[in-house]
C-alpha cells in the first residue's frame, strides 16, 4: 500500500474511533450531569457545571442511570452475538433489573414503568416483542437507543435507521416515537461521519440524508417534519425539560438533540450543560445530548476531568472499540 494511503487510512480510523468512544462516553456523561436535577424545575436548582453527587436516588459522582445501563445492555448483546438477537437482549435487560449488572452501582436506577412493564410481557411470552396490548407511549427514554444502532451499522445509513426504530419497538410501540428515532439516528450517523453542526442542522438534513439512504421519500410524522424545518424554536423550556409532558416526550427530546447541537457547534460541554440544566427528565436530556455531542467533537474533546469520574469509564470504551471493530469488520467482509 502506499504509504501516503496507509497514513491517511489510519488518520480517518483514529478520528473514526474518537468519535465512537465520544459517543458512548458522552452518554454516560450527559447523563450523569443531569442526575442530580432529575425532576427539577428550572430556577430551583443552581445551574450544573460539573458532575456532581445526588439526586432522587442520591448515587454518587460520576454515576449514570437507566438510560446509559440500556444502551449498554444493547451494545454488548450486538457485539457477542454479532446480531439483534431480541432473547438474548431480553435477558440482560432482566439481569440489569433485577441484580444490577451493567449498572454504575450495581442496582438498577431509574428504570421506566413503560420499560418495567416491557420486560413483564416479554418474560411472560418469551418475547421481548410482544408488547401489543401496552399503551403506545411516545416518551424520549427509548430514543437514547439509536447511537449503538448506527455504530453498530456504519456506515450503513439505512440499516442503522431501521435498527434504531426496531430498538425503539422493544418498549415504545409509538409512531411518534419511531419517527423522532429515525430523525435522530440520521443526526448520529452524520455526526460520526464528520458532518458539522450546521449542516446537521439544515432543515433538509434528515430528509435528504433518508432518501439518498435508498429508504425513498420519506414519510416522517408531520410533527418531526415540523421539528426539522425550524418548529423547535417556539418550544418553551418547561417541554423541552419534560417536567408535565408525558405522551409527547419524543418530540421534544428531538428537539433537545436539535437544540444541543446549535448550543454546542464547537463545544462539547456548552450544548451538553444546556440540555442538563433545562430540568426536568434532565439525566435523558444529558443522554440525547451527551452522545450526539461526543460522536460530533470526539471523546479528546469531552473534559479530561469528566471523563475520568464518570462511573466504569473503561468498560464503556471498550464497548465503543467492539461496536466499531464489528463494524468495520462487516465492511471488510462486503468489500471481500
Amino acid at each position: 500500500m502506499n504509504l501516503a494511503i496507509e497514513e491517511a487510512s489510519t488518520r480517518v480510523l483514529g478520528r473514526l474511533s474518537e468519535r465512537y468512544r465520544g459517543l458512548l462516553l458522552g452518554l454516560a456523561i450527559g447523563d450523569a450531569l443531569g442526575m442530580p436535577v432529575q425532576h427539577r424545575r428550572r430556577g430551583t436548582f443552581s445551574p450544573i457545571g460539573d458532575l456532581l453527587a445526588g439526586g432522587p436516588f442520591d448515587l454518587p459522582r460520576g454515576a449514570w442511570t437507566d438510560e446509559t445501563a440500556q444502551v449498554l445492555c444493547l451494545a454488548e448483546s450486538l457485539v457477542e452475538c454479532g446480531h439483534l438477537d431480541l432473547h438474548d437482549l431480553q435477558a440482560r435487560l432482566v439481569l440489569w433489573q433485577r441484580e444490577g449488572r451493567l449498572s454504575s452501582t450495581g442496582q438498577c436506577i431509574g428504570i421506566s414503568a413503560v420499560t418495567a412493564r416491557a420486560l413483564v410481557a416479554a418474560h411472560a411470552t418469551g418475547a421481548m416483542a410482544d408488547i401489543a396490548n401496552q399503551p403506545a407511549r411516545a416518551e424520549r427514554e427509548p430514543l437514547v437507543r439509536a447511537g449503538v444502532a448506527v455504530a453498530w451499522t456504519h456506515p450503513d445509513l439505512l440499516a442503522g435507521v431501521r435498527l434504531a426504530q426496531q430498538a425503539v419497538l422493544l418498549t415504545h410501540p409509538s409512531t411518534l416515537a419511531v419517527d423522532c428515532a429515525a430523525a435522530y439516528a440520521v443526526l448520529l450517523a452524520g455526526a460520526l461521519r464528520g458532518v458539522q453542526a450546521a449542516d446537521l442542522l439544515a432543515p433538509d438534513y434528515v430528509t435528504e440524508a433518508l432518501e439518498a439512504s435508498g429508504a425513498g421519500e420519506p414519510t416522517l410524522h408531520p410533527a418531526v417534519r415540523d421539528l426539522l424545518q425550524g418548529a423547535g424554536r417556539s418550544l418553551s423550556e418547561v417541554r423541552l425539560a419534560g417536567v408535565w409532558v408525558k405522551d409527547t416526550g419524543a418530540l421534544e427530546g428531538l428537539a433537545v438533540a436539535l437544540g444541543a447541537l446549535d448550543h454546542g457547534r464547537s463545544s462539547f460541554r456548552s450544548g451538553v450543560l444546556w440540555a442538563v440544566n433545562l430540568g426536568g427528565e434532565a439525566d435523558t436530556n444529558g443522554a440525547i445530548a451527551g452522545q450526539l455531542l461526543g460522536a460530533l467533537h470526539g471523546a479528546t474533546a469531552l473534559p479530561a476531568s469528566w471523563v475520568a469520574a464518570v462511573a466504569e469509564q473503561a468498560a464503556i470504551a471498550g464497548l465503543a472499540d467492539g461496536l466499531l471493530n464489528e463494524a468495520l469488520r462487516k465492511l471488510a467482509s462486503e468489500v471481500a
